[in-house]
C-alpha cells in the first residue's frame, strides 16, 4: 500500500580530473589539487584510526543511549527490521523504538512533495523525474528485502523531481536510501543532495564549481564495516580554499547499516540546516544557508559503482508536529490528522522513524481531557476489503504503541479504520495517495 540556487553539497571526497591549465583555470586547479592531495591523505591513513574518529563538542556528540538497550549496532537493525509486506497481525506491534527515543526528527506537517516511483515501471526511467549523467543507466529497480520500487541513480550525473523546486524558508526533506558497499568507493562522492538557488534549468547544475549560493550534503557509507563519511560544501568561491568552503567533514564509525535501508532526514530553519541518518544527528549547522532563496532541490552523484538508491523522498512545510499544534487543531477541529506516522508497505507496523511524532501526539492527548478515536485510513492501492482490514490494524498499532511505549490510558483510546473510502485527494496520483494513507485522532 500504500535568477541564483542555493546549494549543500554533502559529500565525502570530491575528485576533479584535471584538464589542461589556462591561465583562467589557475584558481580552478588550486582547488582540485587540495581535493587530490585531500583523498591522498586519506589513503595513507589506517582504516583503524579512520573508524575510531569521533564527533567532538556539543552540535556533533553522539547522546547516550537509554538503559536497556544493548549494543548500539544491535538495537539500530532491530528498529529497522523490514517488513516482508505481509498481513500478519502478531509483526504489527514488533517495532523497536528504542534507539529513536532521542530522535527529535519531526517531518512537516504538509506534505509539499512525494514520490515512492510506485507509478513508474521496473527497469524504465523515473516517470516525472530528470536525470542526466553519461555513466551508468539510471533505472527503476528493487532491492532485496523491499517492497518498494527504488531510483538508481546515475554513477555520474543529477537526479532531481521534475514537480518540485521550490523550498519555503522552513521544510523538511526525507528519503530512504540504499547502497552497495562492494561499489561504493573512498576516492569518489556518495550521494549529493543539493539544496541549491533556484534555478530555471536544473539540469545545467555544476556539481563541482557552481558559485550561486547553496548547501551540498554528500552521504557516503565507506566500505563493509559500516563506517559513514559525511560532508557539507558551501558554493564554490575561486578566493577561497576547499578546507575554507567545507562547512562538515567527518567519518562516522558503525553510521551506516550495511545491506539494509537508512532514513535520511535533513530540516531548514531559516539559515539553520541538520541532517540526521536513522536515529542520530550527524550534522547540525546554526548558518549552514545565510543567503536568501529561493532555493530548489538537485541530488548529484560521482562515483566509481552503481551503488545509490532511493525513494520514499518526501518534503514537509507547514511547521513540524508539536504538542503545541495538536492541542490547537483539536481544539478547533475537534480532531488531529497526522500523515507522518509512518508503516511498512502493506502493513501495520510503524517505522521507528515515527518516534518523535508520536511523542508529540502523546503529549498533547495525555494533558487534555476526554477520549480519543484513532481512525486508520489508506490509499485505493489493493483490494479494498484488504485495506479496510489494514486501516483497522495500524489505528490498532498507533494505540498500542501510545499505551506501550507513552504510557497514555488505554481506556481512553478506541480504534477503527476506513480503508480507502473516505479519500480527501484522488488516489491517481503519488501525492494524492500520500495525503489519503493517514491516522486521525478525533477527540470525542
Amino acid at each position: 500500500m500504500k535568477g541564483k540556487l542555493l546549494v549543500l553539497p554533502i559529500s565525502l571526497i570530491t575528485y576533479v580530473v584535471m584538464g589542461q591549465e589556462s591561465v583562467g583555470e589557475r584558481v580552478v586547479n588550486r582547488t582540485k589539487e587540495t581535493t587530490i592531495r585531500k583523498t591522498e591523505d586519506k589513503i595513507d591513513e589506517k582504516v583503524d584510526n579512520t573508524l575510531d574518529k569521533v564527533f567532538d563538542g556539543s552540535i556533533f556528540k553522539k547522546k547516550k543511549k537509554k538503559s536497556g538497550d544493548g549494543n548500539a549496532s544491535t538495537a539500530k537493525k532491530s528498529s529497522r527490521k523490514q517488513s516482508s509486506g505481509g498481513s500478519n497481525a502478531s509483526d504489527d506491534d514488533d517495532t523497536d523504538f528504542s534507539s529513536y527515543r532521542d530522535f527529535d526528527f519531526v517531518p512537516g506537517t504538509q506534505t509539499l512533495f512525494f514520490e515512492d516511483f510506485s507509478n513508474s515501471s521496473l527497469g524504465s526511467g523515473a516517470t516525472q523525474w530528470t536525470v542526466t549523467g553519461n555513466k551508468g543507466e539510471p533505472a527503476i529497480t528493487t532491492i532485496p528485502g523491499s517492497e518498494n520500487r527504488w531510483l538508481r541513480t546515475p554513477m555520474e550525473g543529477l537526479s532531481f523531481p521534475n514537480a518540485f523546486n521550490d523550498f519555503p524558508e522552513e521544510f523538511t526533506l526525507e528519503f530512504d536510501m540504499y547502497a552497495d558497499p562492494a561499489t561504493m568507493n573512498e576516492m569518489m562522492s556518495g550521494l549529493k543532495v543539493g539544496i541549491v538557488k533556484k534555478m530555471a534549468d536544473r539540469s545545467e547544475y555544476d556539481q563541482w564549481f557552481s558559485s550561486e549560493p547553496e548547501i551540498t550534503l554528500d552521504i557516503h557509507p565507506s566500505g563493509e564495516k559500516g563506517a559513514l563519511n559525511l560532508r557539507a560544501v558551501t558554493e564554490y568561491n575561486g578566493n577561497l580554499t576547499q578546507e575554507e568552503m567545507t562547512l562538515h567533514d567527518s567519518t562516522n564509525r558503525d553510521g551506516w547499516l550495511n545491506g539494509e535501508v537508512n532514513r535520511i532526514s535533513i530540516a531548514r530553519n531559516g539559515k539553520a540546516i541538520a541532517l540526521y541518518v536513522n536515529e542520530t544527528k550527524y550534522i547540525d549547522l546554526p548558518n549552514g544557508l545565510p543567503k536568501p532563496g529561493p532555493y530548489g532541490l538537485v541530488f548529484a552523484n560521482n562515483m566509481w559503482g552503481d551503488g545509490t538508491y532511493l525513494t520514499n523522498v518526501r518534503v514537509g512545510g507547514g511547521g513540524a508536529v508539536t504538542a503545541k499544534t495538536v492541542n490547537k487543531e483539536i481544539a478547533t477541529e475537534k480532531k488531529f490528522i497526522s500523515r507522518t506516522i509512518y508503516f511498512d508497505v502493506n502493513s501495520a507496523r510503524i517505522k521507528p522513524e515515527s518516534w518523535a511524532t508520536l511523542n508529540e501526539i502523546a503529549n498533547a492527548i495525555g494533558g487534555m481531557p476526554g477520549n480519543f478515536h484513532i481512525v486508520g485510513h489508506t490509499d485505493s492501492d489493493g483490494a479494498e476489503a484488504a485495506n479496510l482490514t489494514l486501516s483497522i490494524r495500524r489505528a490498532a498499532s498507533v494505540k498500542n504503541a501510545l499505551v506501550g511505549e507513552f504510557g497514555l490510558d488505554g481506556a481512553r483510546l478506541t480504534t477503527d479504520g476506513k480503508g480507502e473510502t473516505e479519500p480527501v485527494e484522488s488516489n491517481e496520483t503519488i501525492a494524492g495517495k500520500a495525503q489519503n494513507r493517514r491516522v486521525e485522532f478525533i477527540q470525542q
